[in-house]
């Protein structure tokens, strides 16, 4: 802690001016003078201060016969430096490290992507039937592997359980544990497993889920088994992030938290993130979230990001819930916000804290990426079969000041094929590549790319986004820092 203050310091007096060398070893002196006594004592020793205690405890051992006092006073004596000037010295070196490391240039960026809900429904299940009685699911994302790849960190919202058999669609799903093999395959690092549907299988089903996705080498996060951390960091380029998720709660049975109706045993509610939509326990549940934020901070983490399962279904807009809870986030410094659950897209929107010091970015909903939901259902005219990959790229400049650097969106349309009466092997599309070339994209009527394209701009016409620009990408990109000077 002390070496990271002196470096900041030594960061403001250097950020803006055109300050000697010399003049900044003089204030590191200064600084050892003043603000850092005692540091020479942390020091490591050199070779003449061993010899100096070594003297020192010889002349120690000769004067055992003094008097109490008299030994007193020199076992004082003993105890201070014997040449404060090498302790001066040693300091100044040490500090002017500190300098050395404070003029570091720590330029530094990574992009984080996220697709919207995963939702294997029947057709979808034995679309990956293979003839020996195993799943397999290579082709739903192979027009988005290089996009996926292309990602520092890529997420899915994994909705619905990986609980084995007998696999099932609506109300209940349970979808095989093979496509947690598929979805790491194509390059993705982390799946959310908490929403609405984590308990569809019960608690069991919930560790079955967990188990699948770690197997096949994911991360996943929002519901975890005992002892498991309750938010996920890691270090991105030498940046370190955090990322929380949480899910909405349908009203409490007898006392006990609920998911769809199905309640949740009291011993394992602490095993998933969620909040309340209920007068009575939503404003503490607010709190909840926003400690975690601040934890997350504290924790020494620079970028703060929350994926929020929340939202009306089938709604264009985002809701008074959605708004209410991100005004939360907001204040309590988080970064920005991946949403979940409509089904469709909803706007991406900034949401400025109450003090007006800090501007959170919002993807209220990014919508299906990929499920059995056509063109007809919830009468939403093809809105379901559309999806937003969010994609964000935050920027550390030489200071150490962390920033969004680039944002937007590459828009998704879920292509429904049917191999079968009851089975699909449906692909998810880029919406912009393919409306170039839709042949080598699998699609020979270029009108459902079309409706697409025109479906999720009507959507983003209603952003609103102040201090960012928000890009419309064919791909995911390059991003190439250049450092102001």
């Amino acid at each position: 802690m002390i070496e990271r203050e002196a470096i900041m310091v030594i960061k403001k007096f250097t950020k803006h001016s055109v300050l000697s060398k010399k003049f900044i070893v003089l204030i590191v002196v200064l600084c050892l003078v003043f603000i850092f006594p005692g540091c020479s004592k942390k020091n490591s020793e050199s070779k003449d201060n061993i010899q100096s205690n070594s003297e020192a405890n010889i002349e120690q051992n000769i004067t055992q016969t003094a008097t109490d006092s008299d030994s007193n006073q020199n076992t004082v004596s003993q105890n201070e430096p014997n040449d404060t000037s090498v302790g001066i010295t040693q300091n100044t070196l040490s500090l002017e490290l500190l300098a050395e490391k404070a003029n570091q240039d720590l330029s530094a960026s990574f992009t984080i992507g996220m697709i919207g809900d995963v939702l294997f429904h029947d057709w979808l299940i034995a679309g990956g039937l293979q003839e020996d009685g195993t799943y397999d699911y290579p082709y739903i994302y192979e027009y988005l592997e290089p996009d996926v790849k292309n990602l520092d960190f890529a997420m899915f919202n994994m909705e619905g359980t990986l609980a084995g058999p007998p696999y099932a669609g609506y109300p209940c799903f349970s979808a095989p544990s093979e496509l947690a093999n598929s979805m790491a395959e194509k390059g993705f690092n982390l799946a959310t497993t908490a929403s609405n549907h984590s308990v569809d299988r019960g608690v069991e089903g919930m560790y079955a889920t967990i188990e699948s996705l770690r197997s096949a080498g994911l991360e996943n996060l929002g519901t975890r088994k005992e002892g498991d951390p309750p938010y996920f960091s890691t270090e991105l380029n030498g940046i370190k992030v955090a990322i929380s998720t949480a899910t909405y709660t349908t009203p409490k049975i007898n006392g006990l938290v609920s998911l769809n109706g199905i309640p949740v045993p009291a011993e394992v509610e602490h095993l998933i993130d969620t909040f309340s939509l209920e007068e009575a326990y939503m404003y503490d549940d607010m709190a909840k979230l926003q400690e975690r934020a601040r934890i997350m901070r504290e924790d020494g983490n620079e970028v703060v990001i929350f994926i929020m399962h929340w939202g009306t279904e089938y709604s264009l807009q985002e809701d008074w819930f959605q708004s209410l809870y991100a005004q939360a986030l907001a204040d309590a410094g988080v970064d920005m916000v991946f949403g979940m659950h409509p089904h469709v897209v909803e706007p991406i929107k900034t949401v400025k804290s109450e003090d007006g010091k800090h501007n959170m970015l919002v993807y209220y909903s990014l919508g299906n990426s990929v499920s059995d939901q056509d063109y007809y259902t919830a009468d939403m005219m093809g809105h379901c079969q559309d999806g937003l990959m969010g994609i964000v790229t935050f920027v550390r400049d030489k200071d150490g000041e962390i920033s969004i650097g680039e944002c937007g969106y590459m828009a998704t349309y879920c292509n429904m094929i049917k191999v079968a009466a009851d089975a699909s092997q449906s692909q998810v599309i880029p919406v912009k590549r393919a409306l170039q070339n839709p042949e080598a994209y699998g699609i020979y009527d270029i009108s459902l790319i079309q409706g697409s394209a025109e479906r999720t701009a009507n959507i983003m016409s209603n952003n609103t986004i102040e201090g960012l620009e928000l890009k419309e990408y064919d791909s995911v990109p390059v991003f190439k820092f250049e450092s102001a000077d």
